[in-house]
């Protein structure tokens, strides 16, 4: 799908799709791919409004050229929450409860792409030249474009710290379409991997054959266990016998008992 796609939109009708928005990610993120090509369609991934995995709520208004449809600009805005959550028990300090009319007036510009980053237009070019300076592992500290996507990135709930393997990651998430680009990516950086790569096949061979074993040894145990208490109630091979004697003794005693007639008291 990935590789169909890519043949579309930034190849065959790469004159005709001038951007790529996407989200689904809570992040605010770019791709510039390794092999795109100059002149396609950016590829823009918004943040979130759910603040579920830590971000602050956020979204985008795109500004475009009216005739090409080219995207010109955008604009975040931001909720604060922490900010928020502390103005709305300031005004109902009481109860505690949850001011909307408080929150609503919270909302705030976080940033403009042509303020921010200091590149002439939302380009793929542009966006190249962001993800420069941030792969560029020499500069310590970061620079300005590093720092200001890290900020942007959950909507001013940036990451405590970004170190060399933390850039090296970004670096490749940033121009990586698939697990194999991002993990060849992290390989010709010269990432040390903290696990080694998993062999999948390997390991989906193993975990079917110990789960086998695990199912056998369960079904041998109760097997063992019904035919152990099969034998303790088994009856014996000559019980015809036993039961046909038992019976022949039964009718005999009782038979006895009924020719003895019982002692009865003299008559006087």
């Amino acid at each position: 799908y990935i590789t169909k796609y890519h043949e579309l939109v930034l190849d065959k009708y790469m004159d005709v799709v001038v951007v790529q928005m996407f989200g689904h990610i809570h992040s605010d993120e770019f791709r510039v791919l390794a092999d795109q090509k100059e002149g396609s369609a950016p590829l823009l991934m918004a943040s979130a409004v759910t603040p579920i995995y830590g971000c602050n709520p956020s979204f985008r208004v795109m500004e475009y050229d009216t005739t090409r449809g080219d995207i010109v600009d955008y604009t975040s805005h931001f909720l604060d929450l922490d900010k928020a959550a502390a103005s709305t028990i300031s005004v109902n300090n009481k109860d505690r409860d949850i001011d909307v009319t408080t929150i609503a007036k919270s909302w705030e510009t976080l940033y403009s792409f042509d303020d921010s980053y200091d590149v002439p237009d939302l380009s793929v070019s542009s966006l190249r030249t962001i993800l420069e300076e941030i792969s560029n592992l020499t500069q310590t500290p970061y620079g300005d474009r590093t720092s200001l996507f890290l900020t942007h990135l959950y909507a001013k709930k940036p990451p405590n710290s970004c170190d060399t393997a933390c850039r090296m990651e970004w670096t490749c998430v940033l121009q990586s379409a698939t697990s194999s680009d991002y993990n060849s990516c992290l390989v010709s950086l010269g990432y040390s991997f903290k696990h080694k790569p998993k062999n999948t096949t390997w390991e989906f061979i193993f975990t079917g054959a110990t789960i086998m074993s695990v199912v056998f040894l369960v079904v041998g145990v109760l097997w063992i266990g019904k035919k152990l208490r099969r034998m303790e109630y088994q009856i014996p091979k000559d019980s015809t016998q036993t039961i046909n004697q038992s019976k022949e003794a039964g009718m005999a005693n009782s038979e006895m008992s009924l020719s003895i007639p019982p002692t009865l008291p003299p008559i006087s």
